[in-house]
């Protein structure tokens, strides 16, 4: 029952974390946390130093659901060294232009294996 238990739970012990830690973080049109609890753990935690790459409508009014600065609002919560901010035009939709997928591919084969990395 005890096993049962901490399996629900989310770990063997109350001190592993209930799932593995992330590798990367892709957010597309992000805003920070509204909830006072999840912003006051930010303050806790500090720059957030997993590697992100935040996608978003970088033009005033360009993204008519979340703006701008929200979004860059939202990428200033992970240290200046491990993010990546990549703005374009398309409002509310990933763009899927040449430069803009080269900078998502980009991004995301530094954490594929040596061996699979695409060729470019």
């Amino acid at each position: 029952q005890q096993q049962q238990q901490q399996q629900q739970e989310g770990g063997a012990s109350s001190s592993e974390p209930p799932f593995p830690p992330l590798k990367f973080a892709v957010l597309a049109s992000g805003y920070p946390p509204v909830a006072p609890q999840h912003q006051a753990l930010l303050k806790e935690a500090g720059a957030l130093k997993v590697p992100s790459l935040h996608l978003f409508g970088g033009e005033a009014g360009s993204d008519r659901q979340i703006g701008g600065a929200e979004s860059e609002a939202l990428a200033k919560l992970y240290a200046a060294e491990a993010r990546t901010c990549v703005r374009h035009g398309a409002a509310h939709i990933l763009p899927a232009t040449r430069p803009h997928v080269t900078a998502l591919r980009s991004f995301l084969s530094q954490f594929l294996p040596s061996a699979a990395q695409p060729e470019q």
